[in-house]
């Protein structure tokens, strides 16, 4: 018996620990989320051109939207299944650029990533358009930042640290306003999608010191993004990188279950 109240308790800490760390992605006190956000309308996939560093990028863009295209019907399947809101829905098809979006570079070194504003009419408009009070806006985009590279075939632990090509995400919920209500961005030196590799090998068998950072193929990053969850009880319905993201998301934005942890936040954003 003590052992299991012992287990128990270590659970519930975790439990406890994990609502905290969500709590902190919302920029204004959760109770207020929670009264402002009743019904969520979520964006298809958007990807920002800018940043996009590849051979082939606009074909790059066009197998990201490829390969996510179920993205936003999971994320709205999902946060209903989920809770919280009165509704989850999908919001019309709208562009990157209609939404008036501003980009700005955040971080150094391994942490660089974007982060958007928004202008608020699109916002409202969109919003208003599908009778939501705020909208979620998922957007994938490029990244040229310095990297450490593992040799992946050595046990001499090698690595290449230099400027590497990513694709990364993020995803805010905005209100009709414009204002950012919570925000998840990729944890530092994460990234969604290599967009080159360091060639090790090459290195190796012509005896050269210098290592080449090449470019994937476009061929080897649409295999890499189709290639589905394995696992007896994994969910096949998105390919495994997609599965990733909308499964974080939704773990991470959830209003009904942590709304005693936290009563401050930071100051919301416009």
């Amino acid at each position: 018996m003590k052992m299991l109240m012992q287990g128990l308790s270590t659970g519930l800490v975790l439990f406890l620990l994990a609502g905290c760390s969500g709590s902190k992605l919302y920029k204004v006190p959760i109770e207020t989320y929670k009264k402002q956000v009743r019904t969520l309308a979520v964006l298809p996939l958007l990807v920002d051109r800018e940043g996009i560093v590849h051979p082939q990028a606009d074909d790059v863009v066009t197998i990201l939207l490829q390969e996510g295209k179920e993205v936003t019907p999971q994320l709205v399947e999902r946060l209903r299944k989920k809770g919280g809101y009165f509704d989850v829905r999908l919001a019309p098809p709208t562009g990157f650029t209609a939404l008036g979006a501003v980009r700005s570079v955040v971080g150094e070194g391994a942490a660089t990533h974007f982060e958007y504003r928004y202008q608020p009419e699109a916002v409202a408009a969109v919003a208003e358009a599908s009778v939501a009070d705020a909208l979620l806006v998922v957007v994938m985009h490029g990244v040229t930042r310095e990297e450490k590279r593992w040799n992946p075939y050595s046990a001499r632990l090698e690595y290449l640290s230099t400027s590497y090509r990513s694709i990364l995400w993020t995803a805010d919920v905005v209100a009709r306003d414009g204002t950012l209500l919570w925000r998840y961005t990729q944890p530092d030196a994460e990234v969604f999608l290599p967009l080159d590799y360091a060639d090790f090998t090459e290195a190796y068998w012509n005896r050269v010191d210098e290592v080449e950072v090449k470019p994937i193929t476009l061929a080897g990053l649409q295999r890499t993004l189709s290639a589905p969850n394995e696992g007896l009880f994994a969910d096949k319905t998105l390919p495994r990188l997609y599965d990733g993201m909308v499964q974080k998301i939704v773990d991470e934005l959830s209003p009904g279950l942590f709304s005693g942890l936290k009563k401050d936040a930071a100051p919301a954003e416009k």
